[in-house]
């Protein structure tokens, strides 16, 4: 195990360098220029070039790519052009409110996906089973951004019973609030404001795991180890949680690991639409502004949540299945 963990760390690494030299090479390659965005097309030469160089613009891409892995390595992602701050303040203040979006579209989409797919392999080609697949089908084909739209003209505009944009008191705030003085308003306001965008950002999790958990149970449901725990007298439901859901889980575990990393990505699109507070709103102003630091900094800081996500999956496998040894 820790031979195989150190391996993995080292992969890390190199997963992180190629991600920094990528988004280094593509924002640069990218047309438009931060300082003629700041100054405007009024800006004369003289003074394009006087703050092009006070920004370090000026000088080789593979120098500034030197001074830019020298930051990292230092634990220093810059300070935003446009902003003023440094990009670790900026992301810091924005990630929780990503990460509580996150969870939330998670949990939705393993406790949902996960009661469908199950009650779908138990009874198959059932009137539910057909629906489930259905509205699975559905959420597998809408795009986040489509479903998001709809999602605020139903509930917002013509229901009234949610809002549209914005997010209430952060969830663990509010609950501390709760337990401080026994009022759930802020808890009832927050839950509120989560989830719409929560229940779009999740839908294709959802409609995802629930088809592969249908399709992995019913495999095992039909393997001879399953029968046998049938044939001695074991009732239904202890044989599906014991013995077949276990011998399931391996493949939905391994799309609930890649769904977090897709879910961080498409939270871009649902924070735009809702005017979520998170680091997706935060890197849309940052490419429109050609914030080079910023946007960096955001990318590197989702792809080693991916990759960390990745590598705790990974031992979550020997938790699931004692049967799987890592090399």
């Amino acid at each position: 195990m820790p031979r195989y963990i150190a391996q993995r760390l080292l992969h890390t690494l190199l997963v992180m360098f190629g991600v920094s030299l990528m988004t280094f090479a593509l924002i640069h390659l990218t047309p438009g220029d931060p300082v003629l965005v700041m100054l405007g097309t009024d800006a004369t030469p003289s003074e394009l070039e006087r703050l092009r160089h006070l920004l370090g613009l000026d000088q080789p891409l593979y120098v500034q790519y030197a001074q830019y892995v020298g930051r990292l390595l230092t634990g220093q992602m810059g300070d935003s052009i446009f902003q003023h701050q440094a990009v670790s303040k900026l992301i810091g203040d924005r990630f929780p409110a990503t990460v509580e979006l996150t969870i939330a579209a998670m949990s939705i989409a393993v406790v949902l996906g996960m009661l469908t797919g199950v009650i779908s392999a138990v009874m198959p080609y059932s009137a539910f089973d057909l629906t489930a697949m259905l509205i699975a089908l559905a959420g597998v084909a809408m795009p986040v951004f489509w479903l998001g739209m709809l999602a605020i003209l139903l509930f917002s505009l013509q229901l009234g019973w949610l809002p549209s944009f914005g997010r209430g008191e952060p969830f663990v705030q509010a609950i501390q609030y709760w337990f401080r003085t026994g009022d759930p308003s802020d808890v009832a306001d927050s839950l509120r404001h989560l989830l719409l965008p929560a229940v779009s950002l999740g839908a294709f999790s959802t409609a995802l795991i629930s088809r592969l958990v249908r399709s992995a149970l019913m495999e095992v449901l039909g393997q001879d180890y399953v029968r046998t725990a049938r044939a001695k007298g074991l009732a239904h439901l202890p044989v599906i949680a014991r013995h077949a859901l276990p011998n399931a889980l391996i493949p939905v575990v391994t799309v609930i690991g890649l769904q977090v990393g897709t879910l961080l990505g498409g939270a871009v699109l649902a924070e735009t639409i809702f005017a979520w507070p998170g680091i997706g709103r935060l890197l849309i102003q940052a490419i429109s502004q050609r914030d080079y630091p910023l946007v960096q900094g955001i990318v590197m800081i989702t792809a080693l949540a991916v990759s960390v996500i990745n590598l705790l999956v990974d031992l979550l496998y020997g938790v699931i299945n004692p049967r799987v040894r890592y090399g």
